[in-house]
């Protein structure tokens, strides 16, 4: 039997909710602004996304360390 943290629809939401106010956090915490290109806020990617929008050529692919 399978068992939900919260509920079987409300989970995937309760996951999402919880991943956007963590990027939320980590790009307002001044801490972390040289790390954070710009373009790339939360606000600028939610609205590409909604938008079907493709990222500028500016953006380079972030890659990791």
């Amino acid at each position: 039997m399978v068992r939900y943290l919260i509920g079987k629809y409300s989970d995937p939401v309760f996951g999402m909710v919880t991943g956007a106010f963590a990027y939320y956090l980590w790009e307002k915490d001044p801490k972390n602004a040289a790390e954070r290109p710009p373009g790339r806020s939360l606000h600028e990617l939610a609205s590409r996304r909604w938008q079907n929008g493709q990222a500028p050529l500016s953006l380079a692919p972030v890659t990791s360390r």
